[in-house]
């Protein structure tokens, strides 16, 4: 009877001894992913501004529709611009589309329907980027005068950090 006691005496010991560098592996590996989140998130709560994506032109186009009704917030120079240039080049096939298919006026005056709420969305954000109320928009019905002012507005760069909008969408702390 002693014999099977060292036996399994013999046995837990190897166990334990060829247990041992896996367990030493899993420590070590769990060490690194828990320092991996304690960098994570120490970073984190220094700068909580998402991970800045670079948009193609007509994903900024895009971004416009997806945040449709969305006046909070704010919105890239690229973003605005860049709605502005393809919501034009669509006026331009959507004009030549009228000649050529009869009732092509009916899409002209869906897509104006469609693409009027993103357009002020678009530019009450774009405002925002600068610091500026959105209410500035009304400045455009001041002839010329207004037109230019909020030309100048939606052309400045955007303000460093963040401001009362929103984090700043460039990523750029102040």
């Amino acid at each position: 009877m002693p014999d099977t006691q060292s036996d399994t005496n013999q046995n837990s010991e190897q166990n334990t001894v060829a247990s041992t560098p896996n367990n030493d592996k899993l420590s070590e590996i769990a060490e690194f992913y828990q320092d991996k989140t304690e960098s994570q998130s120490s970073t984190s709560s220094q700068a909580s501004v998402e991970p800045i994506v670079e948009l193609s032109p007509f994903e900024c186009y895009l971004e416009a529709f997806r945040k449709y009704a969305t006046f909070s917030g704010r919105a890239r120079r690229s973003e605005y611009w860049y709605f502005y240039l393809f919501n034009f080049l669509a006026y331009i096939a959507l004009g030549i589309l009228t000649d050529a298919i009869p009732g092509g006026e009916a899409l002209v005056g869906l897509y104006i329907l469609a693409s009027i709420i993103p357009s002020f969305a678009v530019s009450v954000r774009r405002l925002h980027d600068t610091g500026k109320s959105g209410l500035l928009l009304l400045t455009a019905l001041i002839p010329f005068l207004g037109l230019l002012l909020l030309l100048i507005f939606l052309v400045e760069d955007s303000t460093p950090g963040e401001n009362k909008y929103g984090p700043n969408p460039k990523g750029i702390q102040g």
